[in-house]
């Protein structure tokens, strides 16, 4: 069984649950799991819950980091992800992507990611610099209506130590 997590480039990535987590579940594998982080596109929220969280980011462009900055948002502020074991969740890939990345894919998940940091790692947000020194650079755009969002929903710091 997995769990989502991340990277300190801010990748989402499945790892296994630890034994330890087994065994406080009971190594009952029908339990849901309270996963750290959550793939994207892939996910069910109340539609009033997303709202009251702020929906996306729309300082975020096309596609990347939207799933993690949504779990630290989701963790941060009270609620819980949670992956059902027993669903089922098809998804079709497509032979090409059906949009472009100005400035390369690249820029734009550095763009993202950099907001994500700005708005949601405080003191971390270091880690994620060192590991992507370019992000420094990337115009992230304004992020102060997330940051009062986060100060709106009155939102804990430190995603880590949740």
């Amino acid at each position: 069984m997995t769990w989502g997590g991340f990277n300190w480039k801010l990748n989402f990535r499945w790892f296994r649950i630890p034994n330890r987590e087994m065994k406080r579940r009971g190594n009952d594998r029908t339990v849901p799991i309270r996963s750290p982080t959550m793939a994207g596109g892939l996910f069910s929220i109340d539609r009033q819950y997303f709202e009251l969280l702020g929906k996306y980011d729309e300082g975020m462009e096309i596609w990347g980091g939207e799933n993690l900055e949504m779990s630290f948002r989701i963790w941060m502020c009270g609620g819980t992800l949670e992956i059902v074991t027993c669903s089922h969740v098809g998804h079709v890939f497509r032979k090409s992507t059906p949009y472009t990345f100005p400035g390369g894919t690249s820029r734009i998940v550095n763009h993202n990611n950099a907001r994500l940091a700005d708005v949601w790692l405080d003191e971390w947000k270091d880690f994620y610099h060192t590991m992507n020194p370019e992000a420094k650079t990337v115009d992230m755009g304004d992020t102060e209506p997330r940051k009062q969002l986060r100060r709106d929903l009155k939102c804990k710091s430190t995603y880590l130590g949740l």
